[in-house]
Protein backbone atom coordinates (compact mmCIF):
# COMPACT_ATOMS: atom_id res chain seq x y z
CA UNK A 1 0.00 0.00 0.00
CA UNK A 2 2.68 2.56 0.79
CA UNK A 3 4.05 2.13 -2.61
CA UNK A 4 0.83 2.89 -4.57
CA UNK A 5 0.85 6.22 -1.92
CA UNK A 6 4.34 7.07 -3.15
CA UNK A 7 3.89 6.49 -6.80
CA UNK A 8 1.00 8.92 -6.53
CA UNK A 9 2.63 11.24 -4.36
CA UNK A 10 5.40 11.24 -7.22
CA UNK A 11 3.18 11.77 -10.03
CA UNK A 12 1.13 14.89 -8.53
CA UNK A 13 4.53 16.60 -7.41
CA UNK A 14 6.11 16.97 -10.66
CA UNK A 15 3.87 16.35 -14.26
CA UNK A 16 6.43 14.30 -16.41
CA UNK A 17 5.43 10.67 -15.25
CA UNK A 18 7.63 9.22 -17.49
CA UNK A 19 11.11 11.42 -16.10
CA UNK A 20 10.08 10.01 -12.68
CA UNK A 21 9.43 6.66 -14.20
CA UNK A 22 12.91 6.31 -16.35
CA UNK A 23 14.93 8.41 -13.11
CA UNK A 24 13.80 5.74 -10.58
CA UNK A 25 14.46 2.56 -13.47
CA UNK A 26 17.49 4.29 -13.95
CA UNK A 27 18.72 4.57 -10.47
CA UNK A 28 16.94 1.18 -9.23
CA UNK A 29 19.35 -0.46 -11.62
CA UNK A 30 22.46 1.72 -10.29
CA UNK A 31 21.38 0.86 -6.77
CA UNK A 32 20.79 -2.45 -7.00
CA UNK A 33 22.18 -3.24 -3.27
CA UNK A 34 19.97 -0.44 -1.67
CA UNK A 35 15.91 -1.24 -1.24
CA UNK A 36 13.73 0.10 -3.58
CA UNK A 37 11.69 1.77 -1.23
CA UNK A 38 14.63 4.08 -0.68
CA UNK A 39 15.60 4.50 -4.45
CA UNK A 40 11.98 5.81 -5.00
CA UNK A 41 11.73 7.87 -2.08
CA UNK A 42 15.32 9.64 -3.13
CA UNK A 43 13.59 10.26 -6.35
CA UNK A 44 10.00 11.56 -4.97
CA UNK A 45 11.80 13.71 -2.58
CA UNK A 46 14.21 15.19 -4.95
CA UNK A 47 11.71 15.88 -7.33
CA UNK A 48 9.42 17.44 -5.09
CA UNK A 49 12.41 19.89 -4.43
CA UNK A 50 11.67 21.41 -7.72
CA UNK A 51 7.35 21.48 -7.05
CA UNK A 52 6.30 24.81 -8.37
CA UNK A 53 9.40 25.95 -10.09
CA UNK A 54 8.84 28.31 -12.74
CA UNK A 55 11.60 26.91 -15.15
CA UNK A 56 11.66 23.23 -15.41
CA UNK A 57 14.15 22.66 -17.35
CA UNK A 58 16.28 21.48 -15.36
CA UNK A 59 14.76 19.80 -13.37
CA UNK A 60 15.79 16.47 -14.76
CA UNK A 61 19.09 16.16 -13.83
CA UNK A 62 18.90 18.43 -10.71
CA UNK A 63 16.74 15.69 -9.70
CA UNK A 64 19.20 13.22 -10.70
CA UNK A 65 21.80 14.56 -8.73
CA UNK A 66 20.07 15.15 -5.58
CA UNK A 67 18.30 11.07 -5.68
CA UNK A 68 21.49 9.75 -5.88
CA UNK A 69 23.93 12.25 -3.84
CA UNK A 70 21.23 11.17 -1.55
CA UNK A 71 21.51 7.10 -2.32
CA UNK A 72 25.39 7.61 -2.17
CA UNK A 73 25.01 8.61 1.29
CA UNK A 74 22.79 5.83 2.46
CA UNK A 75 25.29 3.37 0.53
CA UNK A 76 27.91 4.95 2.76
CA UNK A 77 26.60 4.71 6.25
CA UNK A 78 25.22 1.18 5.50
CA UNK A 79 28.50 -0.11 4.59
CA UNK A 80 30.01 1.35 7.41
CA UNK A 81 28.25 -0.08 9.89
Amino acid sequence: MQQRTMRAEVATTFPDRPLTRRLEAQLLREFGDVPEIFVRRAVADAIATYEGSAVTTFVPILSARAAKARLNSFRSRVGDT
